[in-house]
């Protein structure tokens, strides 16, 4: 909140994480009386009256107004407010998806700043936000981590900061094993079930623990699924290759990462009843899934769904 020559300070969206701290850098505003309003709790005569009002000291007044979208009844005040006059400086904190006219008015004397809340496939710009979110942390993210942290624990910046804030604490770097084993994970055990009965050739088992799946998650669970269901088949793919290459189980499982008891009983199972063509297949067709489910494309429930099914009939 780094200018500070103007009367209006406007921050709008629906990510939490990020109006919650233009609050509290309002609240940390420095050389000025600070007085904290709730919309939901003022009417707007309070608040022009809170920012008329003068200061028992000589700084001049910040209002930080909360929930500024619930205050009706502003409108002239911001009209009329002089934009070179910084006798009391407004922060507007607007909790919705959409900025209403009056806070678009005072944006116009301002600044305005947009948190959107992005949805699952808008994965390129959740990318950005998380490796701010390692900036602010002061740790590097090593690869594929972003990608992880947004497999573990969704969309939930505030979630994915708490983890950073935490394993900043001890490394400089995030690194994926970093992650695995001291990140808990949002994922619903279903959406594992759904990858274990597909690959089963159980199509009626994974379409319900499917349904399952998107009644918790919503249109997040299309990409979480897509990346699962690529996880598995390529680690499949790797298995049958190793296996026709005659390649040693011991070895095998540690070109995998796994114990050589999960291999031998949970991945080299699978692995036979599917030929490398097979597999190579359905490794094409969930890439373009994968492009598909995180445009902005309808029906892309129908697309997992379809893709399931022809994993299962493979």
């Amino acid at each position: 909140m780094a200018s500070k020559g103007v009367p209006f300070i406007v921050a709008y969206g629906e990510e939490e994480l990020l109006l919650d701290r233009t609050v509290e850098l309002g609240k940390n505003w420095k050389s000025r009386n600070i007085v904290v309003l709730d919309g939901s709790a003022v009417s707007g005569s309070e608040v022009v009256s809170f920012c008329e009002q003068r200061s028992f000291d000589s700084r001049k007044r910040l209002v930080v107004l909360d929930n500024a979208q619930k205050v009706k009844g502003l409108d002239d005040f911001v009209e009329g407010k002089d934009p070179t006059d910084l006798s009391t400086i407004i922060v507007a904190v607007v909790r919705s998806a959409t900025l209403p006219s009056v806070w678009q008015k005072a944006a116009a004397k301002g600044r305005l700043e947009h948190f959107p809340k992005f949805k699952p496939w808008q994965t390129d710009s959740i990318h950005r936000r998380i490796q701010l979110e390692a900036k602010r942390s002061g740790v590097r993210l090593g690869k594929g981590v972003p990608e992880l942290l947004l497999l573990l624990l969704g969309n939930d910046l505030r979630r994915i900061s708490n983890e950073l804030g935490k394993i900043a604490q001890i490394a400089d770097e995030v690194t994926k094993e970093l992650v695995l084993s001291l990140v808990p994970s949002n994922i619903p055990a279903e959406a594992y079930e759904v990858v274990e009965a597909a690959t089963a050739r159980n199509p009626s088992k994974a379409m319900l623990l499917l349904s399952l799946v998107f009644k918790e998650l919503g249109e997040g669970a299309a990409v979480l699924l897509t990346s699962l269901l690529t996880k598995r088949v390529e680690q499949l793919l790797l298995a049958r290759h190793l296996l026709d290459s005659g390649i040693s189980e011991d070895v095998s499982a540690s070109r995998l990462g796994v114990h050589v008891f999960i291999l031998r009983t949970k991945i080299l199972p699978r692995a036979r009843s599917f030929t490398v063509l097979s597999l190579v297949n359905q490794m094409k067709s969930l890439c373009e899934l994968d492009a598909r489910v995180k445009g902005s494309g309808r029906s892309k429930r129908t697309l997992v769904e379809l893709s399931v099914l022809g994993l299962a009939a493979a």
